[in-house]
């Protein structure tokens, strides 16, 4: 018969073969000085299978820095608005769809609110597929400006690689 015993100077287990089976190892615990001091935190409560794989959609914070409109402003706008503007999936011409985007942007007029805000506010509207994603991707706040999602969407979806291509 052959056991498993703990091996004395590395901790490793090693087989122990006929004779010597009838040795039982006697484990040795060392405990730290503060041990028994340090207090453990409670368990977790427990949550449903449906909590744990679909946290509440509320909890996801935004990738757009987005200025405080002040008291006196209103911004809303409603769903012809985002019927009018150009969809970009990922595949295609990105600066095409910028374009046309601006195009259509600029028709709309929001008093006092800044033209930074209103392209912000609109673009996750007009994103679909893989480019939603990619923009849920984005880490929060990381962008606070139009020029600054120009210059990650671009990064994205024209890179350095197509320019290449095109000079040739």
């Amino acid at each position: 018969m052959s056991i498993w015993v703990g091996e004395q100077t590395c901790g490793r287990l090693i087989r122990v073969e006929g004779t010597q089976a009838h040795i039982t190892p006697n484990p040795t615990f060392t405990f730290a000085p503060n041990m028994a001091e340090e207090r453990v935190p409670p368990p977790p409560k427990p949550r449903s299978l449906n909590q744990i794989f679909y946290p509440p959609s509320s909890t996801n914070a935004s990738y757009f820095q987005i200025l405080d409109l002040g008291e006196n402003v209103q911004f809303a706008f409603s769903s012809q608005y985002t019927t009018m503007l150009p969809k970009f999936s990922g595949e295609g011409d990105a600066y095409l769809f910028l374009s046309e985007f601006e195009k259509v942007r600029s028709m709309m007029q929001f008093p006092n609110v800044s033209q930074d805000v209103v392209r912000l506010r609109f673009i996750p509207f007009v994103l679909k597929d893989s480019a939603k994603k990619w923009m849920h991707g984005l880490p929060t706040n990381s962008i606070s400006t139009w020029d600054g999602f120009v210059r990650v969407f671009l990064r994205k979806y024209f890179p350095n690689e197509k320019n290449y291509k095109i000079e040739e």
